[in-house]
């Protein structure tokens, strides 16, 4: 059976460029983005999830049934005056 892995920030640069190479790697990749009809117009081949990471109970939903999770999502558009503080807090949640 082929493991899965979460993918977070699946639809931005980081992890565009990295999910072929993960499927190559043999795993079952579960991308998640927060607008999944956009992603499934965009890249309707893959395996999409909706998620806000900073909603506990959607990522423990998101994070059902994978063996691994990468974390590619950050906070830099939001403008925020703390940025690493806003980071730190983020993954937290995860």
């Amino acid at each position: 059976m082929m493991r899965t892995v979460l993918l977070t920030g699946a639809t931005g640069f980081v992890g565009r460029a990295s999910i072929d190479a993960i499927a190559r790697a043999g795993w079952h990749v579960r991308a998640a983005t927060r607008d999944v009809a956009r992603a499934r117009r965009l890249w309707p081949e893959r395996d999409w999830v909706p998620l806000d990471v900073d909603d506990a109970a959607a990522t423990a939903r998101a994070l059902e049934g994978c063996e691994a999770a990468l974390y590619f999502v950050h906070g830099m558009a939001s403008h925020q005056d703390d940025y690493r503080h806003a980071e730190t807090d983020r993954k937290s949640v995860v």
